[in-house]
This record gives C-alpha cells, structure tokens and sequence, in this order.
C-alpha cells in the first residue's frame, strides 16, 4: 500500500480525464509531426491499428480516442483513414518487455507488404505509449531486426516510437512529448 500511495503521489496514474488530454494532446502532435496543418486532413488519411484482442487497454484507449474525435472535430474513429491510408499509428498504455507491441507490429509488416510500403515511404507508421521501459523497447527493434531480417527497426526516424515517459531500470527519469 505504501508503494501504490507512492507511485500515485508522483502523478503515475492516469485517469480517464488525463488520459484523453493525453491522448488530444497526442493528435495534435501527431498530424504536426506527419505535416498536416490541421488535424481533419490528418484523421481522413490515418488508420488507428487495432491489433489487440477484446479487453486490452488498446480497444480502451480507441475508445477514448473515438470519443475524443466525435467531440472535437465531428469524426468518428470508422472514418478515420476513409480517404487513403497513409499514416498508421499504434497505440497502448505500456511498452514493459515489449512481447505485445512486438507480435502485433511482426503480424502487422508480415500482412499486405506493410514493411516495403514502409520502407519506400508510401505508409507512415507512429507508435505511441503513454510509458516505454527502454529496455523493452530496444528489444523490440532488435527482435523485428531478426524476426523480419531487416535494420528498418533500428531507425528511429522510419520505426518511430513515441512516448509520454520512458522508464530506466525502475525509475521514471523524463517526460518526452509525441
């Protein structure tokens, strides 16, 4: 209990409210980072990888995300990536060793040439955590680097990777925005 009271005191936990600031915030950075001027253009030409079974935090935080799009911008999470599907982002709560995110991307860049799409720049993908333990998330590029023989993984630029924190060993040490 004295832990639990201890993560909470350091602001860990995430609520409904903060995790859909989080996740508005995210949008925002993410239709800047792809280039787009305002966030609708963005949404028409942006899937929202569903990749997990019912009750995963990722059919939770799509969830959010839909209600998020319907309240600010009148979309709906189904017309997102209507117009073309250009950009792909995958999003979770957390990245620890990194099996989940792992399996889900091999299926992903297994499926439809997803990897040579990605590697001649006709899709986009942005992956976002609201925490990555470092650890995990290098061995998850190394793991698709084997997995899928080739080094796309380790660019951060072409794999990229976002996250609100990043946990070193057993400590949070910094904040980065998407």
């Amino acid at each position: 209990l004295t832990e639990l009271l201890h993560l909470l005191n350091q602001g860990i936990y995430v609520s409904k409210e903060r995790a859909k600031e989080t996740l508005f915030e995210f949008i925002n950075k993410a239709s800047l980072h792809f280039g787009y001027n305002s966030v609708l253009p963005f949404l028409t030409e942006t899937v929202f990888l569903n990749l997990q079974p019912d009750g995963k935090s990722q059919n939770s935080l799509l969830e959010l995300i839909d209600e998020i799009i319907k309240d600010q911008f009148g979309f709906k999470l189904e017309d997102c990536g209507t117009f073309i599907q250009k950009n792909y982002i995958y999003i979770d709560d957390i990245l620890a060793t990194g099996k989940t995110f792992r399996m889900n991307m091999k299926s992903f860049f297994q499926e439809n040439d997803n990897l040579t799409k990605l590697k001649e720049k006709r899709i986009r993908l942005l992956s976002y955590f609201f925490c990555a333990h470092s650890w995990g998330l290098n061995n998850v590029r190394f793991s698709l680097k084997k997995d899928l023989n080739d080094d796309v993984f380790m660019n951060e630029h072409t794999f990229r990777v976002a996250f609100k924190y990043v946990v070193e060993k057993y400590f949070i040490i910094y904040i980065f925005p998407p």
